[in-house]
């Protein structure tokens, strides 16, 4: 499951043209909406998040405002980075996943167990 999440959302991001990464819809109900950059930013740091819920650690990056990541990673190639890094992460976290551990706590955003933590992967 994490593996087609990961190669769905980079191979996105690495198809946008960096000059499309600003876009944002602004008519209608999507006004106000995420960009593009954003929204893959806002993929790694929850991928960040989560891993880190599972492992027990402190979330290793900026989250910035609204979950957007840091305001410094702004080209396409730190975004592709930051979700790359945001990944291994999350491949290092659910590797510690076993039957002995799924139901244990976890001190998440969401509050729950590790394999409450998992779900929120799909």
């Amino acid at each position: 499951m994490l593996e087609g999440a990961e190669q769905m959302v980079s191979a996105a991001a690495e198809a946008m043209p960096e000059e499309k990464y600003t876009f944002a819809p602004t008519n209608g109900e999507f006004k106000g909406v995420r960009t593009f950059a954003q929204m893959a930013k806002h993929v790694a740091v929850v991928n960040f998040m989560n891993a880190a819920a599972l492992l027990g650690e402190k979330t290793p990056i900026d989250v910035g405002g609204n979950e957007n990541g840091a305001d410094s990673i702004r080209t396409k190639a730190q975004i592709l980075e930051f979700l790359k890094n945001s990944f291994a992460y999350l491949r290092k976290a659910t590797a510690t996943l076993d039957e002995k551990n799924l139901m244990m706590p976890t001190k998440d955003p969401w509050s729950g167990t590790r394999s409450h933590t998992l779900m929120m992967l799909s």
